[in-house]
């Protein structure tokens, strides 16, 4: 695959059941309606567990439809999160979607990796990753977690706890790995590598502002890769920010495509 087109219909599904990731999670619903893909967690305010994703709509009765969609969100007072990729239709859906009061949340590259041959870079010195396994672990990874990206509720600590508690059947699921990053022994980072439409799609790559600059994102982006290739995904996907896009691209990554995002709820009638 390296240095060919991709084709958009594998990127589409990679980023579809990217977005509905927790389909065994207790309480978490995932809903494939034809001209969209929904997962909905009426009791979790998270806008990663209430996705819409592989949009194919109309356009006439466009609003109409993207009302009905939000209403069941908008009644359990939960946020929405749709994502828009380059397949999505019609073509000027996002605008679309912001005129009925979806606010635009940002975008992101769509990177892949092919996993036949690849090799793990040589090891950073000092730095160590491990999956995690034990609830002890899984904690140290929400705290670095919640570090890294700047947000310190208890809420959304709690949620996290319940989504990948190792001591739960769903927390053991394979499709959802953790991995902890440690700097010189110390949890430093933490990052996710999921299974989506048989591909990996590694996320949550988050590092400590005081280890960043130390190579422990990159060391968790590798483990996760290495994981991976070890199951037999014939390639690894991720997502990354406009920052992250340069760095991804060292490892090997290259850039496919768009993904943009917008949070509801839209304005109902």
């Amino acid at each position: 695959m390296a240095g060919d087109a991709v084709d958009p219909a594998r990127i589409r599904a990679v980023l579809a059941a990217a977005a509905v990731a927790f389909p065994d999670v207790p309480g978490v619903e995932v809903v494939d309606e034809g001209d969209l893909v929904r997962s909905f967690s009426a009791g979790r305010p998270a806008p990663y567990l209430n996705a819409i994703a592989r949009l194919d709509l109309a356009a006439d009765g466009l609003a109409e439809r993207v009302r009905a969609v939000e209403a069941p969100y908008r009644a359990a007072s939960v946020p929405t999160l749709w994502w828009v990729d380059d397949g999505s239709r019609p073509a000027d859906v996002r605008g679309l979607l912001e005129a009925v009061g979806l606010r635009d949340a940002g975008g992101e590259a769509v990177m892949v990796l092919p996993l036949g041959g690849w090799a793990a870079p040589v090891a950073v010195p000092d730095v160590t990753v491990r999956v995690v396994e034990t609830i002890e672990d899984l904690d140290a990874w929400i705290a670095v977690i919640a570090e890294a990206y700047g947000w310190a509720d208890r809420e959304r600590a709690d949620l996290m706890r319940g989504l990948y508690d190792p001591r739960l059947p769903h927390g053991r699921d394979p499709r959802r790995i953790q991995v902890l990053g440690l700097l010189g022994g110390v949890p430093a980072g933490g990052a996710s590598l999921f299974r989506a439409a048989g591909e990996g799609w590694v996320t949550n790559v988050g590092t400590t502002p005081a280890a960043r600059g130390r190579g422990v994102g990159a060391a968790m982006t590798v483990a996760c890769l290495a994981l991976s290739a070890e199951r037999g995904d014939p390639a690894a996907w991720l997502a990354a920010s406009a920052m992250g896009e340069p760095v991804y691209a060292r490892l090997g990554f290259r850039t496919v495509g768009r993904l943009e995002h917008l949070v509801g709820p839209a304005r109902l009638p």
